[in-house]
This record gives structure tokens, C-alpha cells and sequence, in this order.
């Protein structure tokens, strides 16, 4: 039985390994995208071409045509056709239509001017996007070569695993998924995996040529996957809570809350977009019970009274035992004097610390309604208040409430807050959707973040118009 961790990672690996792989599919996305551009500029090139020529022309033929005019009517004696003017009825003023043509001839031809400079201008940037994409186009074909020599190593790789040749090293697993974007623990697991095979891997490759596994599965069915995956971890904890001391569910909660929303708005897009192959880096908590091992005879016998039915009469042994009881009692009570005075000078320096992180809060403009006790005591265990001023500052920068801070405190000691907030306004997202959605901040690390988006992009949704709360 495959565990939810360990197939999701091989529905990762194996998809890396198809026709239909998420890296190779991004990329002739892209490259299409690029030729289409390529084609539009060429289109848009042309039209601008032939602006430019007719207005060229206009601006000469304007030029030409107004001095002859002017010459025609600066020739022109009205006395010489007064008789023919006045018995047709004709207002025939030549002065005045030179000093029209002399007002109105340079200001049109400015205008003409202006529009081929224009067009120019356009055809400028026209010619620099059309290079770019033609630069992207072999760029991406370069790229594409990379992924099908790593997606080949890789399949290689599967092979000797799969065949029991185990001749290769833990660093050329690891390094070879670096290049598709693994994470560190990743590419342990999937190290492992492939250099000590077991029936996981075997039973997986055989679902797959069986057709029981898909490689080609849709966002909506991996994120329901993913979705299931949380609640077993959250059923396998309750169940293990019942055995080990009780544990704070508030986190289980919060995961399936986390991946309800995006399961949602994914199921709802299902049927207009068959996305490539993704995955879900599921986290998955383990609760490991110590186990207190037997008591040897000689232990159990330790734990029996000293004094019993036998011993009853050994008076010198009862009077060393009551004695060494009381020694051990005066002990026990110093001791306990002892912590107790380190105890109230923890309580008295936390007390100080706390007074001391309240009012530099207060001084950033950060009100005690936005945190709670709890929080504080986060923030004091590993405060930096170079780093809390400089977040504040990025939110303030930003436009950002500080009321998002309400529930999300820990934001202040997010070393990464300033990119991820970049890379939400990046997309197209508005500060208002950060205001009303912080959560997105702190559920995610800029990687993850990063990991989201690209899925959207990849499903062929558009992260501008996805809402913050399907994140």
C-alpha cells in the first residue's frame, strides 16, 4: 500500500518522465505563445510599414501642393475679373484665402509629422518585441533540448532502479532533480527511492504499463488527491491521540481549510481546462509513540517497599532506610526552592522583554488588538526588530493595512514578506485583494508561492483572475 507522501511524489517523478511532463508542456506553451507573437509583429510590422510611407508622402505632397497655391494666389489681380465675379454672384477673395492657407498649411503638415513620428515609435518597439520573440523561440528550443536530456537521464535512471543495476551515486540523483525544481527533501526521498527500490516503486511502475496509475492526471484530481491525502494524516493523528497524549488539532484544521478553497475553485474550472500533470507537496506529520520499555525483574523488584512481611524485623536496615528518606526528602525540598527562584526571575525577564516588545510595536503603529499573549510569546522567542521595522515599513510602502497583521502576527519575522507581496502585484493582483486575503501571505514561502502560480499558469488559469482566497 502506497503511502499519500510517497505517491505523490512518484505521480511527480513519473510524469517528468512522459510525453506529457508539466516542464515540457510549459515550455511549447511558451514557444507557441512566442511564434504567435512572432506572427503578430510581422502582421503589425507591415501595416506600420505602409502608414509610415503614406504619410511620408502626404507631408511631401502637402508641402508641394501649398507652395504652388500660394504662388497662384499671390498672381491673382481680383480687379482683372470683377465684371465676371460681380455678374455671377462670386465672392471671390484671394487674400483671404491665402492667409488661410499660410494659417492652416504648417500646422497640418505638423500634424502629419506627428503621426509618422508616432508610427515610427511604435514600429520601433513593433521590431524590438519581434526580435525578442524570435530570441525566445530559440531560447525555448534550447530549453526543450535540456528537458529531454534530463527527462531521458532520468527515465535511464528509473531503469536501473527498476532492474536492480543500482550504479548510481545519491549526488547524481539529487542533482539532475535541482534542475526540475525538487525541493531539498525531494530529492532525499526520491534518492532513496530509486537507489534502495521497494515494492512502492515496483507496484507504482506496475499500475502505470497496467494503466491503474495515470501519469496524465488533471489539476482537479490531484488536488483531490491531495485534499484526501490531508485527511487520512488528520484521521491517522486522531486515531494515534487516542494511544499518546492529545495533541492540538487546530493545525489539522487549518491544513484541510488551506486546501479547500483551491480544491474548489479547481473543481469548478475542471471542465474547462485538462491541465498537464502537477503536483502537491504534501506535508505529512508523523506522531511517533516512545514506548516504555519493560521493567527487568531487578527493576521491578527496586520499585517493591523496601520494608515488607520479611524485613519486618531487620530494625537496623528500617532505621538506614527511614533516614536515607529523609535526607532525600531535605533534598527534594532545597531543590524545589532552588527552581522556584529561577522560575520567578524567567517570569520577571519575560515579563521585561514582553513590556519591551509591546512598546516598540506600539511605536511602529502596531496596537495590542492585532496580537494576542500567545503571539507575543512567539515573537519574543526569536525576535529581530531590524527585521520587524523593515517589514512594516514594506506594508506601509506598499499601501498595505497593518490591520492584516490581526491573525497574522508572524508575518513581521517573514523574511521573504517584501517578494512575495512584489510577486501578487507582479500578476495583476490589486493591494485591496491583499487587505481583504493576508492569509495567502503566511500560508505560503516564496517558493510555494511561486509553485502556485506556475500551476495556475500551466492549467491555462490566469492568476490575476483567480481569487486570492483559492490560493
Amino acid at each position: 500500500m502506497l503511502s499519500g507522501e510517497v505517491k505523490s511524489l512518484l505521480d511527480k517523478l513519473y510524469n517528468l518522465r512522459g510525453e506529457d511532463s508539466v516542464v515540457l508542456t510549459k515550455i511549447n506553451k511558451e514557444r507557441q505563445e512566442a511564434i504567435e507573437t512572432q506572427e503578430r509583429t510581422k502582421n503589425e510590422k507591415e501595416v506600420l510599414t505602409n502608414e509610415i510611407e503614406r504619410l511620408s508622402n502626404e507631408e511631401r505632397v502637402l508641402a508641394e501642393q501649398g507652395n504652388k497655391l500660394i504662388d497662384v494666389l499671390n498672381s491673382i489681380n481680383k480687379n482683372e475679373f470683377s465684371t465676371v465675379l460681380e455678374r455671377l454672384g462670386i465672392n471671390f477673395e484671394p487674400e483671404n484665402i491665402n492667409s488661410k492657407v499660410h494659417q492652416l498649411l504648417p500646422e497640418t503638415i505638423e500634424n502629419v509629422v506627428l503621426e509618422n513620428k508616432k508610427a515610427t515609435e511604435k514600429l520601433e518597439k513593433i521590431e524590438e518585441e519581434m526580435r525578442n520573440s524570435a530570441t525566445l523561440v530559440e531560447e525555448l528550443g534550447l530549453r526543450k533540448d535540456e528537458a529531454l536530456s534530463n527527462q531521458s537521464k532520468l527515465n535511464e535512471f528509473f531503469n536501473l532502479a527498476l532492474h536492480g543495476n543500482i550504479n548510481i551515486t545519491r549526488d547524481e540523483i539529487t542533482n539532475l532533480l535541482a534542475k526540475f525544481d525538487f525541493s531539498e527533501n525531494e530529492q532525499r526521498e526520491a534518492a532513496k527511492i530509486l537507489m534502495f527500490p521497494e515494492d512502492a516503486l515496483y507496484d507504482y511502475d506496475s499500475g502505470v504499463k497496467n494503466g491503474e496509475q495515470s501519469s496524465g492526471k488533471s489539476m482537479a484530481e490531484i488536488f483531490s488527491e491531495a485534499k484526501a491525502t490531508v485527511d487520512d494524516v488528520a484521521s491517522e493523528k486522531q486515531a494515534t491521540d487516542e494511544v499518546v497524549e492529545p495533541v492540538n488539532n487546530e493545525t489539522i484544521e487549518e491544513e484541510k481549510e488551506q486546501n479547500e478553497p483551491l480544491n474548489n475553485y479547481i473543481e469548478a474550472e475542471e471542465e474547462k481546462v485538462d491541465a498537464p500533470n502537477s503536483f502537491v507537496e504534501t506535508a505529512e506529520e508523523s506522531v511517533v509513540k516512545e514506548e516504555q520499555p519493560e521493567k527487568t525483574e531487578e527493576e521491578q523488584k527496586e520499585d517493591e517497599p523496601l520494608i515488607n512481611e520479611e524485613t519486618e524485623d531487620i530494625a537496623d536496615d528500617v532505621f538506614t532506610t527511614a533516614f536515607k528518606n529523609f535526607e532525600k526528602q531535605i533534598e527534594e525540598t532545597t531543590n524545589n526552592e532552588e527552581a522556584t527562584e529561577v522560575e520567578e526571575k524567567v517570569v520577571e525577564e519575560t515579563t521585561t522583554g514582553n513590556d519591551n516588545i509591546v512598546n516598540s510595536l506600539k511605536e511602529m503603529g502596531i496596537d495590542s488588538e492585532f496580537y494576542n499573549d500567545s503571539d507575543l510569546e512567539k515573537l519574543m522567542n526569536n525576535y529581530d526588530e531590524a527585521l520587524v521595522k523593515e517589514n512594516v515599513n514594506v506594508l506601509k510602502e506598499k499601501g498595505i493595512d497593518l490591520k492584516v497583521l490581526k491573525d497574522n502576527i508572524k508575518l513581521l519575522m517573514d523574511k521573504e514578506l517584501k517578494e512575495k507581496i512584489e510577486k501578487l502585484l507582479e500578476i495583476g493582483k490589486e493591494v485591496e485583494d491583499i487587505n481583504l486575503m493576508p492569509k495567502v501571505l503566511s500560508k505560503y514561502d516564496l517558493k510555494g508561492l511561486i509553485n502556485t502560480i506556475n500551476v495556475l499558469q500551466i492549467s491555462g488559469l490566469d492568476p490575476k483572475k483567480v481569487p486570492l482566497m483559492a490560493f
